[in-house]
């Protein structure tokens, strides 16, 4: 069953965090485990997109923020209620 959840990206230069709520965390699966770990989720190019998303901003191909990496962006997942299925921020 998916549980409604938010993403808490954090961009790692600043320490800025943007929340993104867009997403179901499935829990009886390794599913979203895995894309935020070591799937698509986990590159910095994809976490500029949602990052950019959270704050309605304009989506840029073409700037530094958008290149491949895994250093720039961190993450934490949470239910509604704050429950933490998912945390990068204690890297």
């Amino acid at each position: 069953m998916a549980t409604p959840c938010k993403v808490y990206i954090r961009r790692n230069s600043d320490g800025l965090i943007r929340c993104y709520e867009e997403l179901d965390w499935h829990e009886d699966s390794e599913y979203p485990y895995f894309i935020w770990s070591e799937g698509n989720f986990a590159c910095d190019c994809n976490r500029y997109l949602f990052w950019c998303r959270a704050a309605d901003e304009p989506e840029s191909e073409d700037g530094p923020e958008h290149r491949c990496g895994y250093e720039r962006y961190s993450v934490r997942i949470t239910d509604l209620d704050g429950k933490e299925f998912y945390s990068e921020f204690d890297e």
